[in-house]
């Protein structure tokens, strides 16, 4: 799986199913997660985030949104929505998200669940992100 791929030190790989040991290639796992998702309905809280422009992300399938407690960036992808790069409360990115992709699932991968779970999402199993040390 790795071959054909630049594995120098710093190099990371999502290991979407936690069912790889790239310790013997040199990696060190660098945290474990779970994916999430949380099925389509209406928004849970008033929308206080807008969509900014972004001069990073010039790719339609990418929305940035901010507001005066944080960002969170979300990726339409068919039917579901995925939300990265969550910068303040899940609740206020989880509104924005619901809020301008009605209709539309929300995935993601989260550490804590606790926060997720109280606002709808299901946990979906797990993964792993490891990395190449940059030493």
């Amino acid at each position: 799986m790795l071959d054909g791929i630049d594995i120098g030190p710093g190099c990371s790989v999502k290991d979407s199913f936690a069912d790889l040991d790239l310790a013997p290639r040199g990696f060190e796992a660098l945290f474990d997660a779970t994916w999430i998702w949380r099925p389509p309905d209406p928004v849970l809280i008033p929308v206080t985030w807008l969509v900014v422009s972004s001069s990073i992300v010039e790719d339609p399938t990418v929305t940035v949104f901010g507001g005066p407690d944080g960002s969170v960036v979300a990726h339409l992808s068919g039917d579901v929505v995925g939300l990265s790069n969550l910068q303040g409360p899940r609740a206020s990115a989880v509104a924005a998200i619901a809020g301008a992709f009605p209709g539309r699932a929300i995935v993601g991968y989260e550490q804590d669940l606790r926060d997720a779970v109280r606002l709808g999402f299901e946990p979906l199993g797990p993964l792993r992100v490891w990395q190449r040390p940059m030493r």
